[in-house]
């Protein structure tokens, strides 16, 4: 009789341990069941016209033309897009959808296999986004109603990601990583773009799709990789993946939203960070000094070369974000400016304005 009670209370002890086990394993596809429904494949189709002796590049002395491999490779584009309201705005990578910015189909395929056509709202090739618009398949009937995702906090170093897209085909593969890097800027694109670096596996496909946190918010657009250039055979995922910052990316969706062509304001200063013989009273990465001031610039007369700028609207300025802070206000926008110059503190009101 002792015997049996043991097993027994032994084989209680192991279903609740396996229970908490897969309470745990629940909770985390529940995440992924409540956010995939929101995800799309986007593929940008370019219209093609037939090969005739003016566009089919048989004259002598024209510029060659490109080859059928990169035609083919133009007139179809694929990547991945989420859902960001219920009436169907959806969110994907300039790059994605660039053959088509003239002519061309753009469609969107949901994980239960629906499709829809889209239209494109704006987009912005600096940020390397863009907003698309699905369109309802009929007006006369009750107009379908999308699941769609929000945006998240900043996260934080070391935090779980979730990426979801379709790289190299496999439509709606989901991968798993952590925040590597916050504040990335890549070299060769716009200086003020911030990125998130992940470690979870992304590759051509993925551009466009979201970066979610272990919550299943977005905190960043999934846009490049940097992979092993040297053998064109090994050019996945080697766990250098970058998102556009999502909070940069909800600024830049508010101006896309208006369906304007995005202008940016320009201050006209060239600039580098703050050491301590700058200053007496320095602090480790905050305030930049200018170096340069570009002929007929906004700064041209309100800023010196030497002075010396350590808050902007009341916030330390970080010196590698001076660029997207500015990016992402308004032309024609007053912004107050503590500067130091030739030793004494003083406040500046300065109005941003366009690169002429």
């Amino acid at each position: 009789m002792f015997k049996f009670k043991h097993i027994t209370t032994s084989i209680l002890f192991l279903l609740l341990t396996f229970t908490s086990s897969y309470a745990d394993h629940n909770h985390r596809t529940n995440v992924i069941k409540k956010i995939l429904p929101a995800v799309v494949e986007v593929i940008a189709q370019k219209d093609t016209a037939p090969v005739n002796q003016e566009n089919g590049f048989k004259f002598r002395n024209k510029k060659p033309g490109p080859n059928k491999e990169e035609m083919e490779q133009d007139r179809f584009h694929s990547g991945t897009g989420f859902v960001i309201s219920s009436d169907g705005y959806v969110i994907t990578n300039s790059h994605v959808i660039n053959n088509v910015k003239t002519e061309g189909t753009i469609t969107l395929r949901f994980y239960n296999d629906t499709s829809y056509n889209a239209k494109i709202i704006s987009y912005d090739d600096d940020s390397d986004l863009a907003l698309l618009k699905i369109i309802q398949k009929s007006e006369n009937i009750v107009q379908d109603v999308f699941s769609f995702v929000t945006f998240g906090k900043r996260p934080e170093l070391g935090e779980n990601t979730i990426a979801i897209g379709s790289p190299l085909n496999l439509s709606f593969s989901i991968t798993r990583g952590i925040v590597s890097a916050l504040d990335r800027f890549i070299p060769n694109l716009p200086s003020y773009v911030p990125y998130i670096q992940t470690d979870a596996s992304i590759n051509p496909g993925n551009s466009g799709g979201p970066l979610f946190n272990e919550d299943g918010e977005v905190i960043g657009i999934n846009t490049l990789i940097m992979s092993n250039n040297r053998d064109k055979q090994s050019s996945g995922s080697i766990g250098l993946g970058f998102a556009v910052d999502g909070i940069f990316a909800q600024e830049v969706i508010k101006q896309l939203m208006t369906g304007e062509k995005i202008v940016r304001p320009y201050m006209g200063i060239m600039y580098r960070v703050i050491i301590e013989t700058d200053l007496n009273d320095y602090t480790e990465g905050v305030g930049v000094i200018i170096e340069k001031i570009i002929p007929s610039s906004p700064a041209g007369n309100f800023l010196r070369v030497g002075d010396i700028l350590l808050k902007m609207n009341g916030e330390d300025i970080r010196w590698r974000m001076l660029a997207t802070k500015i990016k992402n206000k308004k032309v024609g926008e007053i912004v107050l400016f503590d500067i130091v110059r030739d030793g004494k503190h003083m406040k500046i009101e300065f109005k941003l304005g366009i690169k002429k």
